[in-house]
């Protein structure tokens, strides 16, 4: 495996301005019984229809250009699909069964959660795929191992595709429109030692065959803790945490590029983690936001160009521990949080426009009468010049092993891209089909 190592100096610059398992168990369960863990050779560039984060927002929605789905909660602790239909405004059961009352298996909609564990969905231009995630455990039961189903966009002809034989985590969801993608972390005791594993793998969704793309184990310091921050063309992006004392102050933090092509890892840069700075790679850029100099900036990872943002990010120095939450249509979203005093905490969210440099609070926030609180409308996903946000949260009693818990799911609605960023709170609620 080819290893490569990119350094750009004037994102250095910038950095010292601102600071002056090896899983060794069978894992062949393919349902398709064929071998789940092959060799990968290099690849056609052909084959690949470009990698995207399959929930960007991270509000649990999968999208495409004509609606999106999403998992809500029943009392029993199973859920059901729901599709939020854009031509119509409506939102419906992933279901087209008269009389259907959503509750076995018998429904396209419901998917079994004894567990406990709450499934996630992608969505390509063919296929809807559910995901169980699993759990890096190695004492988990087989029920918690992760899985993907795959089904039509209209639930029909679902099928699990893939399996796994043994315990382990998925934790990214990147996709195609051929494959899923993520980065599977395992645990297991071997002779009495601990020996954690990150690989990233490959999953054909009509074939359920799991390739081996590169062992981050094996290519990476401390690949125990990888997060992914983007996926572009042929390119995954991810970030590490080496720690290297005691203190927070004393972690780096290393960001690398995969080509999946040929599994080729480039180290783009590493930041040591000073409390008073920010970082955010997103779109091939690196944002930073220094907070002692009020100053945030990007630089172009490929390039090497830079640019002020703005030198006047005033922080509100009631709330502590800013950070570069996410980049919306160019917004960056800067986060912070304070003890209000109570047993709840507040949040201070920032948004800077990276055309102009204007700095000014998150647009709108719904009230929550149940605790009492403002809670932000959040992005759930975007279509041509409209959101669909998150408006409210409706509680819900699930049952889990005997146990009762207060738990919520999700409304949504549309809105105009510019009505959000001015604050406009004039929303169209989807009206709810049973």
């Amino acid at each position: 495996m080819k290893f490569r190592i990119l350094c750009f100096s004037l994102l250095c610059m910038i950095a010292i301005s601102f600071t002056a398992c090896s899983n060794n168990a069978s894992d062949n369960d393919n349902v398709n019984n064929k071998p789940d863990s092959i060799a990968v050779p290099p690849i056609s560039p052909t084959s690949i229809a470009g990698l995207r984060c399959a929930d960007p927002y991270g509000e649990g929605l999968a999208s495409n250009s004509q609606g999106a789905y999403f998992t809500v909660l029943r009392p029993d602790g199973n859920l059901n699909i729901m599709y939020l239909d854009y031509s119509t405004g409506t939102e419906v059961y992933l279901c087209s069964q008269a009389n259907c009352t959503h509750d076995s298996e018998g429904c396209t909609s419901w998917i079994p959660s004894k567990s406990g564990l709450i499934p996630s969905l992608i969505c390509t231009n063919d296929f809807l795929c559910v995901i169980g995630c699993g759990i890096n455990d190695p004492t988990a039961s087989e029920g918690e191992y992760p899985y993907l189903e795959v089904m039509d966009l209209d639930g029909k002809n679902r099928k699990v595709v893939y399996r796994s034989s043994t315990p382990c985590e998925w934790q990214a969801l990147i996709n195609d429109d051929e494959n899923f993608y993520t980065i599977e972390v395992s645990t297991c005791i071997i002779d009495g030692q601990i020996e954690n594993s990150s690989r990233l793998v490959r999953i054909n969704l009509k074939s359920g065959i799991k390739e081996v793309l590169t062992d981050l184990s094996a290519e990476i310091e401390d690949a125990s803790s990888v997060y992914v921050c983007d996926a572009i063309d042929n390119s995954i992006y991810f970030k590490s945490f080496v720690q290297q004392g005691d203190s927070y102050n004393d972690i780096i933090t290393n960001y690398y590029e995969i080509n999946i092509l040929d599994s080729s890892i480039t180290l783009l840069c590493s930041n040591s983690t000073p409390a008073d700075t920010s970082y955010l790679l997103k779109n091939r850029k690196m944002y930073s936001a220094n907070i002692s100099t009020n100053q945030i900036s990007e630089a172009d990872i490929g390039t090497g160009d830079t640019k002020i943002i703005t030198r006047d990010y005033a922080v509100n120095h009631a709330y502590s521990n800013p950070y570069i939450k996410s980049l919306i249509d160019n917004h960056l979203i800067v986060n912070s949080i304070t003890d209000s005093g109570t047993d709840t905490a507040a949040d201070c969210i920032d948004v800077i426009d990276c055309s102009n440099g204007n700095v000014f609070q998150w647009p709108i926030y719904y009230e929550d009468s149940q605790v009492e609180k403002k809670f932000p409308v959040n992005i759930a996903a975007e279509i041509e010049d409209k959101y669909v946000i998150k408006v409210a949260e409706t509680v819900i009693a699930v049952t889990y092993n005997n146990e009762n818990y207060a738990m919520s799911n999700p409304v949504y609605a549309l809105i105009s891209k510019d009505d959000f960023w001015n604050g406009n709170n004039n929303y169209q609620a989807f009206s709810i089909v049973n």
